[in-house]
């Protein structure tokens, strides 16, 4: 079976590397380990890349991974008319064409493969799906939609839509719960994109407060993104607080790791997202979690349950919540152990993978 892939993000080039995100190139490892032969189609991205100001980090030409580019970014009508026949040619070879959502090249492919018969099949992380009238449009034709998160299945409207497992590899068999008990410094973490939507200026500020307050902490700060050598420069001009501590993107697992062990609380400001990796890694490590409800993050988060709602773009809130909290050791031990052992229960449950979806939705006889 042959699947055209549309990424919703850049390919990155380094050297003779050709990059995406982990979590996507090991899908496409899965499908083509069985007997499925992806076709990788997204814009490219033709710049050096800081490993500081980027998360892609699978080589699609050493993996032997098959992939298309469009040229992005010119502003040639030639250009626009090549790219134009390119995806036209792709799309005619392929029955099946799964689409990462939300995306603006993704939701040209979806609307045309919808009216070339073309059998669909949407993974869907964000929110914006659900907003805008096109990507409504293309989530009714779809045969098949996929996701994570639990709230975004009761708010799509398509009768075959199913949660899947998430794209992280988590074993769970190795964690065990650890109870809430800092050290008179609190430790606190953030793992994720240095940008403004996942609300690293909320977090700055928020820190900024906790030192006004005189609180003792220190804030781990894990993660690449556009903004990062801003941040670290506005932190040489004392701009940002000494206590914050930009580690950069990390991609090995026992390093990354390691931040989550010494952790006791992680924070999350995000603005902006589907349900995020890192919250899972946050629960299946006994953290107290202070987050955002935007997106897909109530599908499985339960204020003053599993976590802490903290509300968005209000750093003055977002942080007397915080304090409030730091000396209620029994209702941060209840968060955690409640968190725990929902995690346990999402990787160690029948939720099934995403590659085997894809192939059991593309095989279904009422789908093809």
């Amino acid at each position: 079976m042959n699947i055209l892939i549309i990424g919703n993000g850049p390919f990155g080039k380094i050297d003779e590397k050709v990059l995406i995100n982990q979590h996507t190139g090991n899908l496409l490892l899965d499908l083509k380990n069985n007997n499925i032969r992806p076709l990788m189609l997204q814009s490219s991205q033709y710049r050096n890349i800081n490993k500081n100001e980027n998360l892609l980090d699978f080589d699609l030409i050493s993996n032997k991974i098959d992939f298309i580019e469009i040229i992005r970014g010119s502003k040639s009508i030639i250009e626009y008319i090549k790219n134009i026949f390119k995806i036209f040619k792709v799309i005619l070879k392929f029955k099946y064409i799964y689409i990462f959502s939300p995306g603006t090249l993704g939701l040209l492919i979806g609307l045309i493969s919808s009216v070339s018969g073309k059998k669909i099949g949407l993974y869907v992380r964000g929110e914006y799906i659900q907003r805008k009238s096109l990507y409504n449009f293309l989530a009714k034709r779809a045969n098949f939609i996929l996701t994570v998160s639990p709230l975004i299945k009761k708010r799509i409207n398509n009768k075959n839509i199913l949660v899947i497992k998430p794209m992280i590899n988590i074993d769970m068999s190795s964690r065990l719960y650890k109870p809430y008990n800092p050290s008179k410094k609190i430790q606190l973490l953030f793992v994720g994109r240095l940008e403004y939507r996942k609300g690293i200026f909320d977090l700055i500020n928020m820190c900024s407060i906790l030192d006004s307050k005189k609180i003792l902490y220190n804030m781990d700060v894990v993660g690449g993104g556009d903004l990062y050598d801003k941040l670290i420069e506005d932190q040489k001009n004392k701009k940002i607080s000494k206590n914050v501590r930009f580690h950069g993107l990390i991609s090995e697992k026992t390093k990354l790791d390691s931040f989550y062990k010494k952790a006791d609380i992680f924070y999350f400001p995000s603005h902006d997202e589907g349900f995020p990796r890192v919250l899972y890694e946050a629960m299946s490590y006994s953290l107290p979690i202070f987050t955002t409800f935007v997106g897909g993050i109530p599908g499985y988060m339960i204020n003053n349950e599993n976590c802490i709602k903290i509300p968005e773009k209000n750093s003055e809130s977002a942080s007397k919540i915080l304090i409030s909290y730091l000396d209620k050791k029994d209702i941060m031990c209840k968060l955690s152990e409640n968190a725990f052992n929902i995690v346990f229960n999402i990787f160690n449950g029948d939720l099934l993978e995403h590659h085997i979806l894809i192939k059991e939705k593309f095989n279904d006889k009422q789908n093809v």
